[in-house]
């Protein structure tokens, strides 16, 4: 038998395979796992080029003589003309787990590599455009393992860890891919991004930089340095790289552009240089720009134009979650859940859920996950649950969907809570807010909304779990403190020279400053301070830390300081429940009026001041009246729970009256009107 597989040998290395061929399939009728026949005749095959019938053959002369180098390499090569690269790169590692290895091996690694990267590329590249992502982030995966130094596979892991707020995870595959890949600039871009998103702002700026470097065209490049710049409170960088992006948006504009351009109306809006006139042209700018291509494609509304029925109410939102907008919105759902008049639908734009997102949940007749969903399939989804009213909580706030509604999914809508101020969008029919805070009279013209004013645009029942208020610290101390416990994107070079100067003016007074979030955020407000004459003896910092303990804070502290032009909303309302006002600058845009808005219902106007000379001197008023002080601090939690915010049963019977006036104007064909709640109700 072995004498017949030499002569077929012969006969092949001749040229006649027709004989070899039949000689080789003689001796496997008698024995089927004959090494060397079966080798033998699977090389025949991959000699004609016909690997698929060549393998089985090849994989029996290995079964049979495991140890013959030979008979691996046959196979291999088998499989790699057949293109079954995957199944071909499995073997090569069985053959070395088998010990074989030398010059052969090598050639065949290197012919193998190059096909097999090329293939699993495409493969990866067709999960991510089909947005097959749980496929894609296995394949890229699986390609940082078998090629280290590929940086693509590495690129693509981190962008889907990113998208799955992996931001960690996303950080080190992203700076794999920036060394393997230094001239991609959308690969410095997205590095840039996922350490922006971990507030490590100067490294995240350097990274962007080179990103525009490589492509100074780079829109989103020019995008996310806006948000470096507005985080840090650099406002004129902030702005200029934001313009500088959108200058550089396509045509028609990405949702990116569009949310870029929102982002810009809220970074104008801590800007202490713009006036209420200047705000409120970009936010139309920004309404037309979104609106006008969808002039004459408004959805069709076949509702029911029944004035008295129950109502179906949805809410688009990214902050249904442990977020200020959650605060003020559940005590109102918690009232108006189980009511037969309405029904209550959310629509949430943000992926993070957690124990609040549960809660609201439990109020809602439906919920739908609308993260990954565009402004068209999204506003199909409203008017599929038909939706009499739609409530957008965002405004110009991060994760909003202002471009969904310009797409007028349901008949009647309006903003409320998120954002104070306008939406510049004539889709936006009301905005929900209180005389307070906007008086008609001043405001009206700077929103393209019609107002729609409560006895309270919030809703706030305290938390039970809030420390009592405790006696000023003052009465036992030789100077006022005074505390931040501000976002820092609100602290301005203005705003920290107007609570500069109330600290000179109040040589024993000390400030605390909350939120420490990022590396070398104290040292540079202790720069900014220094250059206003303020020694960092005088500065207190606390790193940003659970509620429990944020709200304890408040036991040190006097008096709060307000920031300009953004003043504090959910802060001004957590210190007053703690017993502690809050010194408040008013301006002209609505931002400024905040927390004058929320002191004033409160009967706390002495703690409102109409320019920075005033600020200053309140300031020093109250250090001199400090029993008066301490009263104030001794009743004020009793005094915001008499007050219409600290009622939620009340805000929320305005805002159903204010719902059924809405509707009832659409039902009769008029348009939006402001109106008072109040005037409805009593």
């Amino acid at each position: 038998m072995d004498e017949t597989c030499v002569r077929a040998m012969r006969l092949q290395l001749a040229g006649d395979t027709r004989t070899a061929e039949q000689l080789y399939r003689g001796i496997l009728e008698l024995a089927p796992e004959h090494a060397a026949a079966n080798h033998c005749l699977g090389m025949l095959m991959v000699q004609r080029r016909e690997p698929a019938r060549a393998v089985a053959h090849l994989l029996a002369a290995i079964q049979a003589a495991p140890d013959i180098a030979d008979y691996w390499l046959g196979l291999l090569e088998a499989l790699l003309q057949a293109g079954e690269l995957d199944q071909a790169d499995d073997t090569l590692t069985l053959a070395r787990a088998h010990g074989l290895s030398g010059a052969a091996v090598e050639e065949f690694s290197a012919r193998l590599n190059p096909r097999l990267r090329a293939q699993q590329e495409l493969e990866l590249m067709a999960h991510v455009a089909a947005r097959r992502l749980d496929a894609a982030m296995a394949s890229a995966l699986h390609m940082t393992q078998r090629f280290p130094e590929h940086g693509v596979a590495w690129k693509v892991a981190g962008v889907l860890a990113f998208g799955e707020q992996r931001h960690e995870e996303a950080l080190r595959a992203l700076d794999t891919a920036a060394r393997l890949l230094p001239g991609d600039s959308e690969v410095l871009l997205n590095l840039g991004t996922a350490l922006l998103k971990l507030n490590r702002f100067a490294e995240a700026e350097e990274w962007l930089r080179r990103a525009l470097a490589l492509d100074p065209g780079l829109a989103a490049a020019h995008y996310r340095l806006g948000s470096v710049y507005g985080f840090q409170a650099r406002m004129a960088e902030a702005l200029a790289s934001t313009r500088a992006g959108l200058a550089r948006a396509r045509i028609p504009p990405t949702q990116e552009d569009q949310d870029s351009h929102s982002n810009l109306v809220n970074l104008l809006s801590y800007d202490p240089c713009v006036d209420a006139e200047t705000l409120y042209a970009e936010q139309c700018r920004f309404g037309a720009s979104v609106e006008t291509p969808l002039r004459g494609a408004a959805l069709p509304h076949r509702h029911d134009p029944d004035p008295d029925r129950a109502l179906r109410v949805g809410f688009v939102s990214g902050d249904l979650r442990n977020h200020s907008v959650a605060l003020f919105l559940e005590p109102v759902l918690k009232c108006l859940a189980g009511n037969p008049r309405w029904r209550l639908y959310a629509y949430s734009s943000n992926a993070l859920e957690d124990e609040v997102t549960q809660r609201l949940r439990g109020y809602c007749a439906g919920w739908t996950a609308a993260h990954e969903l565009s402004d068209e399939r999204l506003a199909a989804a409203i008017v599929a649950d038909r939706i009499d009213i739609l409530i957008d909580l965002a405004g110009h706030t991060p994760l909003n969907r202002l471009t969904l509604l310009a797409h007028r999914p349901a008949p009647v809508q309006a903003s409320w809570l998120g954002y104070p101020g306008s939406t510049g969008m004539r889709s936006v029919d009301y905005y929900v807010a209180d005389a307070h805070w906007l008086a008609p009279e001043h405001f009206a013209r700077y929103f393209s909304e019609r107002l729609v004013l409560l006895p309270d645009r919030w809703a706030y029942e305290g938390d039970a779990s809030a420390p009592p208020v405790n006696e000023l610290p003052a009465l036992a101390s030789s100077g006022l403190q005074f505390a931040s416990f501000h976002r820092m994107n609100k602290l301005n070079t203005s705003t920290l020279a107007l609570w500069s100067r109330v600290l000179g003016a109040l040589p024993d007074s000390r400030l605390l400053i909350a939120d420490i979030f990022y590396d070398g955020q104290q040292a540079a407000l202790e720069r900014e301070f220094a250059a206003h004459g303020v020694g960092a003896d005088r500065l207190r910092f606390r790193p940003r830390c659970a509620f429990a303990e944020y709200l304890r804070c408040h036991h040190e502290v006097d008096l709060a300081l307000d920031a300009h032009p953004y003043a504090g909303g959910t802060t001004t309302i957590h210190s007053l429940w703690m017993g502690v006002p809050t010194l408040t600058l008013t301006g002209s845009t609505s931002m400024s009026r905040a927390g004058r808005g929320i002191l004033g219902k409160l009967d706390l106007d002495a703690f409102c001041a109409d320019d920075a000379d005033a600020f200053v001197a309140k300031a020093v008023q109250w250090n001199r009246d400090r029993a008066r002080l301490a009263q104030i601090r001794a009743g004020l939690r009793e005094r915001f729970r008499r007050s219409p915010g600290g009622q939620p049963e009340l805000i929320a019977s305005h805002l159903e009256a204010a719902w059924r006036h809405m509707w009832r104007r659409w039902c009769g064909g008029l348009g939006p009107e402001s109106f008072r709640t109040t005037d409805l109700i009593g």
